[in-house]
């Protein structure tokens, strides 16, 4: 399907950065270098936002975007498959659970992506936080051989609220190099953008990608540090 190369994309991109860091903290020659990421410093970086609410947060963070973020729309291509299909656009839009929408499209998601696996971990909380908490974004793609797959039969995924492939990353130090993280809601929302955000900020401070669901699309996101550098938006129906 179209989404699956433009994902890829962004994955491999996170790899090559971070092959650039630890080149760089090496002290050897890197191999390759892309172009400079210039950000506008328009808050302060260290989310020091103090007594403001999430809802306050979010629209900071989409006022920032909008003045300094490459938004485009996703493209479709001709000849290639949609990534849910007209029938199953029906069934997706008759659901009206976070949960479920969450568990349908990662189902579909699933085996697109070679070796890499789409993994629902809405149940399972696996970032870790400075007070101990732990965090959990909805699912998540990587290389199968990095992930803690649990129970494909659970009561859970047969209610259709868990995806069959359903669990966490084996542990959180692989998460900075090797997990594109995916949040997903009813529809695309300011506070779905924020939560991913606030995801990826956990996890270090270099260049993070990872994706936005909802029931009419999605978002691709890269972003450093809480500012948006790039947003692409598509619906599930595109080739």
């Amino acid at each position: 399907a179209g989404i699956v190369k433009p994902v890829l994309r962004l994955i491999q991109q996170r790899g090559d950065q971070q092959q650039q860091q630890r080149q760089d903290a090496s002290g050897l020659p890197p191999l390759h270098r892309g172009p400079r990421v210039h950000l506008v410093p328009t808050w302060n970086h260290t989310f020091n936002y103090g007594s403001q609410s999430s809802t306050q947060r979010a629209n900071i963070l989409e006022e920032n975007a909008r003045k300094t973020a490459q938004i485009t729309d996703f493209e479709p291509v001709d000849g290639e498959e949609a990534v849910v299909s007209e029938d199953a656009a029906l069934e997706l839009k008759n659901l009206v659970a976070e949960k479920e929408i969450c568990a349908f499209l990662f189902d579909i998601m699933g085996g697109r992506f070679g070796t890499r696996v789409v993994v629902d971990s809405q149940d399972f909380p696996w970032l870790s936080q400075g007070s101990g908490d732990r965090l959990k974004p909805d699912g998540f793609i990587a290389h199968k051989a990095l992930s803690e797959l649990r129970d494909p039969t659970a009561d859970e995924v047969l209610k259709g609220t868990r995806a069959s492939v359903n669990g966490k990353p084996v542990h959180d130090r692989y998460v900075e190099d090797e997990v594109f993280m995916i949040e997903g809601k009813l529809g695309l929302s300011l506070k779905g953008q924020l939560e991913l955000v606030d995801y990826m900020n956990l996890v270090g401070q270099g260049v993070y990608k990872g994706m936005v669901i909802g029931k009419e699309g999605f978002w691709l996101i890269k972003a450093h540090q809480w500012v948006i550098i790039e947003r692409k938006r598509g619906k599930w129906t595109d080739a």
